[in-house]
């Protein structure tokens, strides 16, 4: 468990916030890769994703996701929730792309299944 999730449990969420970036901080003072993220410590900076979408900040959880996908690239909970990250900024294309990658590489993902079946309905409206 990171610090984060103590606060976000319960319902703290700029604390939660700071207790991630912290974690990722004291994690990438001792190791990261050329992209900046850590690549064995995922599960931050997807929990930091999730709280910023949760939040609203979808520009600063698409980043996460991004970072999440850069070292887990088969992670398609990482694509699905980037997926609606994306949606809720009303870029549909992008959106459906992310959800179908995450199907390909989960075809049981409950989520993306029902985040590409949203933006289906949403594109086949025109919006």
């Amino acid at each position: 468990m990171w610090r984060g999730d103590a606060h976000r449990g319960k319902g703290n969420y700029d604390r939660a916030t700071a207790g991630y970036d912290q974690e990722i901080s004291n994690h990438n003072a001792r190791k990261s890769d050329s992209t900046g993220y850590a690549p064995f410590f995922p599960g931050v900076y997807k929990s930091r994703g999730n709280l910023y979408k949760n939040k609203g900040d979808y520009d600063r959880a698409i980043s996460d996701y991004e970072g999440l996908i850069r070292v887990q690239p088969k992670d398609a909970d990482a694509y699905s929730a980037r997926g609606e990250a994306l949606e809720a900024k009303s870029d549909l294309d992008h959106a459906m792309a992310d959800f179908e990658h995450a199907l390909k590489l989960d075809p049981s993902l409950e989520a993306a299944q029902r985040g590409r079946e949203r933006v289906q309905a949403l594109l086949a409206k025109g919006k």
